[in-house]
Parts: C-alpha cells; sequence; structure tokens
C-alpha cells in the first residue's frame, strides 16, 4: 500500500473533489462545482488541501480565517475521507495541516462544524481532542438575483 501525501488543492482536483463531497449528500453533477472550487481556491482567507495517493484524492478539508473580537481562528467548513480510506490517519493529517497553517497566520483555535445527522464525524472530532461548544443557530438569506 503507497502512503497519501497532503498538499494544496488544486482546480483539476474539482471532479474526484465532487466525489468526495457526495460522500458527504452533496449533488454530483453539479454544473458550479468546478466554479465554486475555483473561487476557494482564489480566496485569500481560505485555505483548501487534499490528501493523494497514487493520483487518487482520499480526503479534502477547507478552512478560512475568521476574525472574531478577542482572538483569530481556523474554522473548518469541510471535512471529507472517502469511505475506504477512513482509519488511515487521512483525516487526522488533514486537520493536522489545519492546525498548523492556523498556527503559522496567528489563530488562536481550530472550529469545525459537523452536521447533526453525522455521527461517526462528530466521534471523529471528539477523537481528535475537540469538545462540543455551543450550538449553532442558522437562517437562510433569499438570494436576490445571482448566485453567490
Amino acid at each position: 500500500m503507497s502512503e497519501f501525501t497532503i498538499r494544496p488543492a488544486v482546480l483539476d482536483d474539482a471532479p474526484q473533489a465532487e466525489l468526495l463531497l457526495a460522500e458527504l449528500g452533496y449533488p454530483i453533477g453539479d454544473p458550479g462545482a468546478r466554479a465554486r472550487l475555483e473561487l476557494l481556491l482564489s480566496a485569500r482567507r481560505v485555505h483548501t488541501r487534499v490528501a493523494a495517493e497514487a493520483g487518487s484524492l482520499l480526503g479534502l478539508v477547507s478552512a478560512q480565517f475568521v476574525e472574531m473580537f478577542a482572538y483569530r481562528l481556523i474554522f473548518v467548513t469541510v471535512l471529507v475521507v472517502k469511505r475506504e480510506a477512513r482509519r488511515r490517519g487521512v483525516g487526522a493529517a488533514l486537520m493536522a495541516a489545519m492546525d498548523d497553517f492556523g498556527r503559522e497566520n496567528g489563530c488562536e483555535q481550530t472550529m469545525g462544524v459537523v452536521r447533526s445527522d453525522l455521527p461517526e464525524n462528530h466521534r471523529f472530532f471528539k477523537g481528535a481532542g475537540y469538545t462540543q461548544a455551543g450550538i449553532r443557530f442558522l437562517r437562510a438569506l433569499p438570494l436576490s438575483g445571482g448566485d453567490v
């Protein structure tokens, strides 16, 4: 078995990234998927890494800097590991890359948001030393023409 590497995501990763995101319930065949990845890759405050092995993506993590009143943190917006690659340290390696990136940029915390219907992901974060810190509230904002 070859060893995986962690590297920055590139636009050519879009097709495989879309398949990874499908494991979280995102739609496959979304024509905007490549455009969103391109936007993420060009955003100054967003950091996206992939775990790759022999040309295949095993996992993906994306995070952004968030400035709070009292501190700065890395906010992990997506973490996904291919089902058959789980339990190999891929998720831990991706999160370690985010922690390193945060420390290098003056962040004091890493925060991850996990959907309530993904208990396996809850166990991963708790096992990695994260603590549940509050409840998130969301409200949809109607778009006034055009995609975000």
